[in-house]
C-alpha cells in the first residue's frame, strides 16, 4: 500500500503533464478534509498524510481491479496497469 498524499505530491511535482499535476492537486486538497489526524514515527513515513491506497509497485496489479464498478469513473485499473510496465 502507499500513501495517497505522498502520491499527490509527487505528482504535483514531478509528473511531466500539467493535466496530471492539476488532478493531483484536486486530489490533495480533497484528501486535506479527509484525514481526521494521522501521526508518524520514523524517516520511511515521514511524508505519509493518514490515508492509504492500493498501489502495487513490485508485482502487476490485481486482475479483479480491471472489474471493479468505479473503475469506468476513476480509471484506476488504467492508471495501475499504466504504471506497472
Amino acid at each position: 500500500d502507499r500513501d495517497l498524499g505522498d502520491l499527490s505530491l509527487l505528482l504535483m511535482e514531478d509528473s511531466g503533464s500539467a493535466d496530471i499535476a492539476d488532478a493531483a492537486a484536486v486530489a490533495w486538497e480533497e484528501l486535506q478534509g479527509t484525514v481526521v489526524g494521522n501521526y508518524t514515527y520514523g524517516g520511511w513515513v515521514r511524508r505519509a498524510t493518514g490515508l492509504s491506497i492500493y498501489l502495487p509497485t513490485r508485482h502487476d496489479p490485481d486482475p479483479q481491479y480491471a472489474h471493479a464498478s468505479w473503475g469506468d469513473q476513476t480509471h484506476w485499473d488504467e492508471m495501475l496497469e499504466a504504471i506497472s510496465h
